[in-house]
């Protein structure tokens, strides 16, 4: 159990998320697995990257987590809780504007991942050298906190996530003003270094 628990939230680390999330409700008025608990459980499978089902039962049952997880993905409760971080983040002077890294990696997927409505495209997927997979097209600030990800199919070449994710990623500040998002300097490896790409740089004063 103690080596289960080097995976769980540290209690700052929860004090920052938890008022940030859904109301505590089940379906139908039941109670629902406790918020921590359950962030702990996902954190458990995302180091090793397991399968649903070899979740520890210290957690809980493995199906009520995984219908949670994909309900909070459709409900874009993922992507407000990293939006509510970032501008936590940005308030404490814990965002680098002055620099940013752009990056991509491709990720294998399982033979059986297509199928949802859309296709191998409206699904990110596609097959190449690696075999089935997906390409993350990721943007980080200067310390290296996510800002923006774009997902492709793995044959894309990374030069299809730069507009995307030089537009995305904008962090609404406190007070007025229009939420910041253009570094003075954008770190990429070859894969950007391109007329195409320069030409946009300059265009947009990075």
């Amino acid at each position: 159990m103690s080596e289960l628990h080097r995976h769980n939230l540290r209690d700052d680390q929860w004090a920052a998320l938890q008022p940030h999330l859904p109301a505590e409700r089940g379906f139908g008025g039941r109670p629902r697995l406790n918020d921590r608990v359950f962030f702990s459980a996902i954190l458990w499978l995302l180091r090793p990257g397991a399968p649903w089902r070899d979740l520890p039962p210290c957690y809980g049952n493995w199906s009520s987590i995984s219908t949670r997880f994909y309900r909070w993905c459709q409900q874009g409760v993922w992507t407000n809780l990293l939006s509510q971080l970032q501008q936590l983040a940005d308030q404490h002077g814990q965002i680098d504007w002055h620099k940013q890294y752009i990056d991509s990696t491709v990720v294998r997927a399982h033979h059986h991942a297509a199928g949802a409505q859309g296709g191998q495209q409206g699904e990110a997927l596609g097959r190449s050298r690696g075999g089935f997979s997906t390409k993350v097209h990721l943007k980080c600030e200067g310390q290296g906190k996510p800002l923006a990800v774009h997902l492709t199919g793995g044959e894309r070449h990374e030069m299809v996530g730069f507009r995307p994710l030089l537009d995305a990623g904008r962090i609404k500040r406190a007070g007025v003003g229009r939420p910041e998002h253009r570094p003075a300097q954008l770190v990429g490896d070859r894969g950007y270094s391109n007329s195409i790409a320069r030409k946009e740089l300059r265009r947009r004063g990075i």
